[in-house]
């Protein structure tokens, strides 16, 4: 069950283009009533417009968050930006994006928030890991990483810094098969499911 949440029947048309026909799915128009219907089902996904009636603040996502835990939200913004995504991250949303992006780009987007990964644009990604390189190569004083070899510790604080595979390779003078073993290995051990979780955790913010 997917919930489809806002109040402009324009954006709702446009998240049911990106759907599989086949995927239930319910329409809120306002805060009040999302939450109402959350209080009784839990949906594998909630698309969130922040332009959605009754929601005024990134505290009522937080609400929300806390309210109904497990819940995955894709959230939307018409104006997206890296502040109000790195908020937005640090409270567990699943996804943050363009409200009108591209049905079938959303439809992509959709699988990997499914399979547990955190979406936000390769573009804003990749700006959000430059904006927070950690400047430190030598300690990663966080208990989740604590577990990491120091090979795993250098790939990490790599990642953090926004660097590919490719680079991460030359770097260090391994194959780029190599650093994605390692990169699974430390994924699973610091529970993060992708490069953004991974710098967002090694520069302190998660």
């Amino acid at each position: 069950m997917i919930f489809l949440s806002s109040s402009r029947p324009a954006v709702i048309a446009r998240w049911e283009e990106a759907l599989d026909s086949t995927e239930a799915r319910k329409t809120f128009s306002d805060l009040t009533e999302l939450q109402h219907a959350l209080g009784t089902h839990k949906p594998g996904l909630l698309l969130l417009d922040l332009k959605l009636s009754g929601l005024t603040t990134l505290d009522d996502i937080a609400a929300v968050l806390n309210q109904y835990p497990g819940v995955k939200i894709f959230v939307f913004s018409d104006l997206p930006e890296k502040s109000e995504a790195i908020r937005l991250l640090k409270l567990g949303i699943a996804g943050y994006s363009n409200t009108y992006m591209a049905p079938l780009l959303l439809s992509a987007a959709l699988v990997l928030v499914d399979s547990g990964e955190v979406w936000v644009g390769e573009n804003l990604m990749q700006s959000l890991i430059e904006d927070l390189k950690a400047g430190n190569d030598e300690k990663l004083p966080i208990p989740e990483l604590a577990s990491l070899t120091s090979r795993e510790k250098e790939i990490a604080t790599l990642v953090a810094k926004g660097m590919s595979n490719k680079a991460i390779a030359s770097e260090l003078d391994i194959s780029e098969r190599t650093v994605k073993a390692h990169l699974s290995t430390i994924f699973q051990k610091t529970g993060k499911n992708d490069r953004l979780g991974l710098a967002l955790l090694v520069n302190g913010y998660s």
